[in-house]
């Protein structure tokens, strides 16, 4: 059997037969340690292969040949990490994806939003003035106070009512949410 080192130096000279065998000798080791972190045996295979040809393709980067089966390892190591945290990005996606609003969903909350513009509408102009300067500007009280001309005591009373009001009146989409 081959010294690894004799192994390494024929592969880098475009040895074929020192490649393969130098892949048959550490395809187990790939493969245990893609294995270890991804747990899914086609993975870790995928892993495994692409390791091995890394190491191979990179070989004029290793300064010591002697140490090929730690590089085909550490190689293994960073692919499975990364093919890891892909696969959680993928999932994390595929969630969100999933997550999103189809179509009854959609006209629900167009309606829900008309019916809000509906009662908005039925305000007094001042009490829709406030309640929207606050909620959609993020007006403080005081700054709304100088913008209408009043206290702002009188905002934060206004804003209680206009509050009331559109609870009081929009009560029915309100259950239908909790």
């Amino acid at each position: 059997m081959a010294n690894e080192v004799e192994l390494v130096e024929r592969a880098r000279l475009g040895d074929r037969a020192a490649a393969g065998l130098l892949v048959r000798r550490y395809e187990t080791t790939a493969y245990a340690v893609a294995l270890a972190r991804l747990r899914d045996v086609h993975e870790a295979r995928d892993v495994a292969q692409e390791a091995l040809v890394r190491a191979l393709s990179t070989l004029p980067k290793l300064r010591e040949a002697a140490r090929f089966g730690g590089y085909v390892a550490r190689i293994a190591i960073r692919l499975a990490v990364d093919r890891r945290r892909s696969a959680r990005t993928h999932r994390a996606l595929g969630d969100e994806a999933s997550a999103a609003p189809g179509p009854f969903d959609r006209l629900a909350a167009h309606e829900r939003r008309t019916r809000l513009l509906e009662e908005l509408g039925r305000l007094p102009e001042r009490w829709r003035q406030v309640f929207l300067l606050h909620h959609l500007d993020g007006a403080t009280y005081a700054r709304i106070g100088d913008t209408l001309g009043m206290a702002a005591g009188s905002v934060g009373w206004i804003l209680h009512r206009a509050r009331r009001s559109l609870r009081d009146s929009l009560h029915d989409l309100l259950e239908d949410e909790s």
